[in-house]
């Protein structure tokens, strides 16, 4: 991990950022960005500033990192799990080095906020040793025609302490693993979803700032204070800044104002326009929660009904769904072709796991289990495992089991067997001979013959 380190080295000092001219302002801004109608110039600094945007991205990152992930063989139409690769579970492989669960998450941030993921693969001969995010920013993507097919090559920059760019090099599809999120038809790279919604993350940004301001100046939109004759310039200054100095502030705040020598306060009222900046702020929570597919109710805003289902089993499989699905199938095909790289064996796959939060609340999970059970879907062992439980003793709950009276129904219908008398009974002694008191055909007893 040294040479990419020592390529994207970074800095602590404020002249490493990168800068953009404005053409509008004449003015070098820090980050890169676009202004919006509202004024605001948004990016992925700037748009995480917006609670709705932090947590849209803090739910999917960390919801995605989380996940239990592993490595797959498909043979014959199944799958066996093997072992995973030593950079899936420690990326790094140092001490202290950046763990799957943090990889992941960078992963998920890359994609949220600028559309594209980078991955450095540091390779040691014909093996993986570490894989490691990069700052997608600074990386441009490219395309050559190699033998009539087009191939993506990657030139990446940095920052040095001055403020200017600086080339690392260029880079093939060996050193760099690009996973693009939504691409448009024909491109190569993800859109950026704080690019396209840079309008509505913009009007959220003015909101936010117009109400710090507002309560900034002690929750008052405006007020004049008239004072009988003139004043000069110097004591209007000092009059302003007193009246500021001991009112304006939310500690300030409606505290009483004693006003001398004839002025008088006159407020001015609200227009209307301003009194809806909480409304708008209220309605850029579920129009952010649109742009990154997530139901506006995991991220705290409950002042609509929900119409991703009423129990907790039909919510979590909504939201696995729609918004977890989309994302996992990308990071799911790039770290697969990763793989093959690697070891050349089509068979190996990776794959996250959604269970534990497709299973819903308790009362479900067990009715799930239940028909599993019932219908020899599940086994007693695979049960405990979900839920954290050892198997029971000596294998007696591996097996799948199935109600007697299931039958194939192609099988022909065969006669039931007979049932069979029971045998025999031996005649108690004392029932004589069954001869004896035998009667003739005309009806009249037969003597016994002595012989």
């Amino acid at each position: 991990m040294g040479f990419w380190r020592a390529l994207f080295r970074g800095s602590s000092s404020g002249k490493s950022e990168s800068r953009v001219w404005d053409d509008a302002t004449g003015e070098l801004f820090p980050y890169p960005g676009l202004v919006g109608q509202s004024g605001q110039r948004v990016n992925a600094s700037t748009a995480l500033q917006v609670s709705a945007v932090f947590g849209c991205v803090r739910l999917l990152s960390e919801t995605i990192a989380t996940l239990p992930v592993a490595t797959y063989s498909r043979r014959g139409g199944a799958r066996r799990e093997v072992t995973s690769p030593t950079w899936l579970d420690y990326p790094t492989a140092e001490p202290g080095g950046v763990g799957r669960i943090d990889l992941l998450s960078q992963v998920v941030l890359s994609l949220l906020l600028e559309g594209n993921a980078y991955l450095a693969v540091t390779w040691d001969g014909p093996n993986i040793v570490a894989i490691e995010v990069l700052d997608p920013s600074k990386v441009r993507v490219h395309t050559v025609i190699i033998d009539g097919r087009r191939r993506k090559i990657f030139d990446c920059w940095d920052v040095d302490r001055d403020g200017n760019e600086v080339a690392l090099g260029w880079f093939t599809t060996r050193d760099i693993l690009h996973i693009p999120g939504m691409m448009l038809p024909g491109d190569f790279t993800g859109v950026s979803p704080i690019a396209y919604a840079r309008e509505s993350i913009g009007l959220a940004l003015a909101a936010q700032t117009y109400g710090a301001r507002f309560f900034a100046n002690g929750a008052m939109p405006g007020a004049v204070v008239e004072v009988p004759g003139a004043m000069s310039e110097e004591g209007l200054a000092r009059a302003r800044e007193a009246w500021r100095l001991a009112n304006s502030g939310v500690e300030n705040a409606h505290r009483v104002a004693l006003l001398t020598e004839g002025a008088k306060f006159s407020k001015i009222a609200m227009s209307p326009d301003e009194a809806q900046f909480l409304q708008t702020r209220q309605f850029q929570v579920p129009e952010i929660a649109r742009i990154f597919g997530v139901p506006p109710h995991l991220i705290s805003d409950a002042t609509n009904s929900t119409s991703w289902g009423s129990g907790l089993a039909e919510q979590n499989q909504a939201f696995a769904m729609f918004s977890l699905r989309p994302w996992l199938e990308r990071i799911e095909a790039g770290l697969t072709r990763l793989l093959y790289a690697e070891s050349a064996n089509r068979q190996l796959f990776v794959k996250f796991s959604l269970d534990g939060i497709q299973r819903g609340a308790p009362a479900e999970r067990m009715n799930m289990y239940s028909i599993g059970l019932q219908q020899g879907i599940y086994s007693i062992d695979e049960v405990r495992g979900w839920e954290d439980l050892e198997p029971l003793p000596d294998g007696l709950g591996a097996a799948h089991r199935v109600p007697l009276n299931l039958a194939d129904v192609a099988a022909p219908d065969d006669a039931p067997k007979a049932i069979e008398p029971p045998p025999d009974q031996q005649s108690p002694d004392d029932q004589g001979d069954e001869n004896e008191g035998e009667a003739s055909e005309d009806g009249a007893p037969q003597p016994d013959q002595a012989g």
